[in-house]
């Protein structure tokens, strides 16, 4: 039983003497963590929006997806619901969808234009975020002779 006690009282002042470095660790993982919820608070808005278009079959709340869409993209609400009526119920996109082909390239962009409107700007979006981190990284690389 005493060695029980013994390790008791070691781990509590190996828990004590490390307290400081504890809390150091701690604030930091909370500044992180904090960053990242106000960095990624954009994907919270649209997380529905991209899950239809990565794979629009499996939507269930069409109507939450159009309007949360039609009111971040400025389109007429009720167009863009019977756009992604539409587009989930072709059959055979569905069939196209199950394959690993390409499905968005196979679809017309003037049968789905709203559609195709939100995938456009999603897509430019992420991309200029990466063109500027790659002019930043490139700038700062840059060799002078």
């Amino acid at each position: 039983m005493s060695v029980y006690i013994y390790k008791h009282e070691v781990l509590t002042l190996l828990l004590l003497q490390n307290s400081a470095s504890f809390v150091t660790y701690e604030e930091e993982v909370t500044k992180i963590l904090k960053e990242f919820e106000r960095r990624f608070a954009d994907v919270n808005k649209i997380e529905n929006i991209l899950s239809f278009m990565s794979y629009p079959f499996n939507c269930t709340n069409i109507q939450e997806i159009s309007s949360s869409s039609s009111d971040l993209f400025n389109m007429e609400h009720t167009a863009h619901e019977d756009e992604m009526l539409k587009l989930i119920s072709e059959i055979n996109l569905k069939a196209r969808a199950g394959n690993s082909n390409p499905f968005w390239s196979s679809i017309p962009e003037m049968k789905y234009p709203l559609i195709n409107q939100i995938a456009l700007q999603i897509t430019e979006s992420a991309f200029s975020h990466v063109k500027v981190k790659i002019k930043i990284s490139y700038s700062s690389h840059k060799i002078t002779i």
